[in-house]
């Protein structure tokens, strides 16, 4: 029996003119600070598509203000440029690879969305005729953007042939990272960068772009940006002159299988965009936190001093829960990171083994029977640790 993934049904609102009136955006909300989640899918099926298993409907749309006239006589505008998630969308199953079939549709969307307010705002226009100047910029990315789309049904066939899937996940997830469309025809040869944990990658962020939009938008491959994880994202200067941003992703995978085969074991992946020039940054691989696949939570991210040298180490601090017939409660766990090099950043960060183990809290909970407590259970705790052992 076909199966297919409708991807969407586009609308774009393209209102260029000095004022606007009676014109309301699409229905929807914007999910560009986080990926896609099951509850997001509000719509119910369409029971006279039986065939048809998941459908969602992106809504680009882009808004500008009055205008105002430059003294060379052309107009610059204000423009706004979005992508609606409309909540009519659904799916009839909760598959994995469903979910992300539908992110790459969304991303898609995202990225034409970035690029046509990138190109709407890096200009002025005519007074006389800067409604035909926009319509140009709009439509050209319009139709690249359906070409995208075209190819990626056609190669894929829906999501019904799976074995093309990876390459496309590839292609989708580099042009999103370098907020350009140039690596969407690009063989796998191009893109062998971007698989596994992505370690190394080069990445583009866009000017005055929120940390968990960029966050959401570099993330790896088949990683997933959750509230929880944006809560536990910041910026820093601690290693870097320009901020650096620290971010975390949950990751469901398993070991020895297909590249796109999910199962239940659960990880978080760390990662530090390093700044390496004007709106140019690393993505440096910090670890990945799991509990035999259980999940873990990022309890505290921060700088402190924790080897000989004057340069702080980055500090992480998780938790899991553990339950089995000798102990239960919940485990904490520290891990300390070295940068090697703030000349060359590294692809990933160094841990420090000694140190992490003696600054880690073990188990608070039961051992065999008896109490026992964490050493040390948070950002306070550790600090006044590290002090004991003489680093200030």
């Amino acid at each position: 029996m076909l199966r297919k993934i409708l991807p969407f049904m586009l609308l774009l609102a393209c209102p260029a003119a000095y004022a606007q009136i009676g014109w309301i955006a699409p229905e929807g909300k914007i999910y560009n600070y986080r990926t896609l989640m099951w509850a997001d899918f509000l719509g119910k099926p369409d029971p006279k598509n039986e065939h048809v298993i998941s459908f969602i409907r992106p809504a680009p749309y882009y808004t500008a203000d009055n205008g105002e006239h430059l003294p060379n006589g052309r107009v610059n505008f204000d423009f706004k440029v979005k992508c609606a998630f409309q909540s009519e969308s659904w799916s009839k199953n909760k598959e994995e690879f469903t979910l992300i079939y539908q992110q790459n549709n969304y991303d898609i969307a995202l990225l034409y969305s970035n690029m046509l307010r990138m190109q709407l705002t890096g200009r002025d226009y005519s007074a006389n005729n800067y409604d035909k100047e926009i319509d140009d910029i709009h439509d050209g990315l319009s139709k690249k953007r359906e070409k995208v789309y075209e190819d990626y049904e056609r190669e894929t066939d829906f999501g019904n042939k799976r074995e093309n899937q990876p390459l496309w996940d590839l292609r989708i997830r580099k042009c999103m990272e370098n907020l350009s469309d140039e690596y969407f025809a690009s063989p796998e040869a191009v893109l062998q960068g971007g698989k596994g944990l992505g370690m190394g990658q080069m990445v583009k962020r866009g000017t005055d772009e929120p940390i968990r939009q960029f966050a959401t938008r570099c993330r790896p491959l088949y990683a997933w940006y959750t509230d929880e994880m944006g809560a536990r994202s910041m910026e820093t200067t601690e290693w870097t002159a320009e901020p650096a941003v620290l971010a975390f992703y949950m990751q469901n995978y398993t070991v020895g299988t297909g590249d796109i085969d999910f199962k239940d074991n659960k990880r978080i992946l760390a990662y530090a965009f390093m700044p390496v020039g004007k709106g140019s940054y690393k993505r440096v691989f910090v670890d990945s936190f799991s509990n035999d696949g259980n999940p873990v939570k990022v309890e505290a991210a921060f700088f402190a001093n924790a080897d000989s040298d004057a340069t702080k180490e980055l500090i992480i601090i998780t938790t899991s829960t553990v339950k089995n017939r000798q102990v239960s409660g919940t485990f904490y766990a520290t891990t300390v990171y070295d940068l090697t090099s703030s000349r060359v950043f590294p692809a990933r960060l160094r841990r420090l083994e000694g140190i992490g183990e003696q600054l880690s809290g073990g188990l608070d909970g039961s051992r065999d029977g008896k109490p026992a407590t964490a050493k040390m259970k948070n950002e306070k705790d550790v600090r006044e640790a590290l002090k004991k052992l003489g680093f200030g």
